[in-house]
């Protein structure tokens, strides 16, 4: 897990706002988001081994996030806005256990929701290293996320297979049929980048805005090319839609 953390904090940017620091604090300050990430993994496993999810289980999983967060000196008043995004994407994945799919809605929503985590350090790097907000907005991200986030989804397709994750795009083949869920996302990925741009367009060029539009530009483009390479799998072996475990569940439910 400690290497799946690392990975995450590397391709989200995380180690570049914490060399923002100017207090030594950035060592305390990484280990207290590890463990805080480590804590949301450990809910999100629950998650995905649990199709029939038991709520009093499921809540036993945020204390000791609630313990994470309280490291950070959050009172208790305060954490409910702080796990706010991570509660919706959990109402999200529930939802899925019902029936209802709201990836197919928008995939904006599912993936804006998908990345509460990486919202949620960020957050709590700015908190601690003010300054950072002298170069950056906490909004200039929302592209970069939803980039990564979709690029996650379509490289852990295998991976996805055998447990119970919404995974975007295999739901959404499940619904649409694998063709028509291809050329969505390279509509949508293509979309990103032009929002991306758009809004760097409005900020000097040498900010960090633009930077942060180099970064999902670059990723787009990886995107593209690794949905290129998963449609050609999956044209061949459908099982790896038709028997996901989360898409065998819904089938049963008609």
């Amino acid at each position: 897990m400690d290497s799946k953390i690392k990975d995450l904090f590397e391709y989200r940017k995380l180690p570049l706002l914490l060399s923002f620091d100017k207090i030594g604090i950035k060592d305390k300050l990484l280990l207290k988001l590890v463990q805080l990430q480590k804590e949301i993994y450990y809910l999100d496993k629950y998650l995905e081994s649990s199709w029939d999810v038991d709520l009093d289980v499921l809540e036993t999983y945020w204390v000791p996030i609630y313990e994470a967060l309280a490291d950070f000196g959050i009172m208790q008043k305060e954490m409910p806005k702080y796990v706010n995004l991570i509660k919706r994407y959990q109402e999200h994945e529930l939802a899925i256990r019902r029936g209802i799919i709201q990836s197919q809605l928008s995939l904006d929503y599912y993936y804006y929701y998908k990345s509460c985590d990486v919202k949620l350090l960020r957050k709590l790097i700015v908190e601690f290293i003010p300054e950072l907000l002298n170069e950056m907005d906490l909004s200039d991200w929302i592209y970069f996320d939803l980039i990564t986030e979709l690029n996650d989804d379509i490289e852990d397709i295998q991976e996805d297979k055998d447990v119970n994750n919404g995974n975007g795009f295999i739901l959404n083949a499940y619904l649409n049929g694998l063709d028509q869920t291809y050329d969505n996302f390279v509509v949508y990925i293509n979309e990103i980048m032009f929002k991306s741009e758009q809004r760097a367009y409005n900020f000097s060029s040498e900010g960090w805005n633009q930077k942060i539009c180099n970064w999902t530009l670059e990723y787009g483009k990886q995107t593209l090319e690794l949905l290129h390479d998963q449609k050609i799998i999956l044209d061949n072996n459908q099982k790896l839609i038709n028997e996901n475990q989360i898409v065998m569940q819904l089938a049963t439910k008609g």
